[in-house]
């Protein structure tokens, strides 16, 4: 062998192994860079689907109010109702004639 080959051969050895050395924490790095993707990737599903989630409770939070305010005013409706009621009930309940069909009334109506 020729001095020139085996120095070559050392220098390549040499050079292959200190490029492997320099070039395998780069080779980690993209591998943990790859990770780091599929791991951000899974919190943003995460948090996307957390986010519909808080957007179908409010949902459903709002239809509740909603039902609450309708049954709040069909209540409010009903005791309007039923306080009329109690008025044209009182004052029938004055006009009411005690001895129908004559001319003494009680309580007299002035017809």
């Amino acid at each position: 062998m020729d001095l020139g080959t085996v120095i070559a051969t050392v220098v390549g050895l040499i050079g292959g192994n200190i490029t492997a050395f320099m070039f395998f924490p780069q080779m980690r790095k993209t591998k943990n860079i790859e990770n780091e993707a599929k791991q951000s990737e899974e919190w943003k599903k995460l948090y996307d689907e957390t986010k519909s989630e808080i957007k179908e409770l409010n949902e459903k939070i709002d239809s509740l109010y909603s039902k609450i305010e309708e049954h709040r005013d069909e209540k409010v409706e009903l005791h309007k109702e039923i306080k009329k009621l109690v008025v044209d009930n009182t004052r029938l309940a004055i006009l009411k004639c005690e001895v129908p069909a004559c001319l003494k009334r009680t309580p007299p109506t002035g017809f």
